[in-house]
């Protein structure tokens, strides 16, 4: 939920938490976000059983032919044109999630490897870190698992996006993309971001409070 609603957010030009470090979710754009996200629940846009939904839940249900879009990972798009039993393996494709006038804001994922100074073995770590990373991996990675390349060369490979077409959409989504809430008080805000953005989608309360509510959460756990 953290995600979608922060999705929602950025994609209306609205920030969470500011660049300064700051509370800045109660905003005109972040509520705009809100309400986009609480309006495609309340008209049947967003289905709801869906906010009852892990991601591989989300993903049979699209391969199944149940739901008219899927916001997930890129590890879908092999799954769901390879299963025997999906019904759009010839018939969806894969764009950037919508903006107030272009692409959205996509949430930054991770996929970093790090070598611990605690280690051992840092110079034998270091290596297969540079291995894994390396073109030729990378190449297996994303035609095997349609995961995102780290090398940014690779969006425009011609052998890999006529194997895989929604790597242009993938690197747009990147190169759009934003973190998560950067604090040292990430606990907090994701449960406050959480339950009221559920309940700002239920209908339990409307944006206004829901956002009004998430920032004084913020600002309790600590944040200015």
């Amino acid at each position: 939920m953290t995600v979608n609603a922060a999705e929602a957010i950025n994609s209306t030009g609205g920030q969470i938490i500011g660049d300064d470090g700051k509370v800045a979710i109660d905003s005109d754009k972040a509520k705009a976000g809100l309400e986009n996200l609480a309006t495609a629940y309340k008209n049947g846009n967003i289905p709801k059983q869906a906010i009852t939904y892990q991601e591989e839940q989300g993903r049979q249900s699209f391969e199944d032919g149940k739901l008219l879009f899927l916001r997930n990972w890129p590890y879908v798009y092999n799954l769901a044109t390879t299963d025997s039993t999906s019904t759009v393996k010839d018939n969806f494709g894969v764009a950037p999630l919508p903006g107030a006038s272009g692409p959205g804001a996509s949430t930054l994922g991770g996929h970093s490897l790090g070598v611990s100074v605690y280690s051992k073995n840092k110079a034998t770590a270091l290596d297969f870190v540079k291995f894994v990373t390396g073109e030729e991996m990378q190449k297996l990675y994303v035609t095997q698992a349609s995961a995102a390349p780290v090398l940014s060369k690779l969006y425009d490979d011609p052998e890999l996006t006529a194997k895989l077409p929604y790597l242009p959409a993938l690197k747009t989504s990147i190169e759009n993309a934003v973190p998560r809430p950067v604090t040292p008080f990430y606990p907090a805000v994701t449960k406050a971001i959480q339950s009221n953005a559920f309940s700002a989608l239920k209908g339990d309360k409307s944006v206004d409070p829901a956002i009004s509510d998430i920032k004084t959460a913020m600002q309790s756990a600590g944040i200015k």
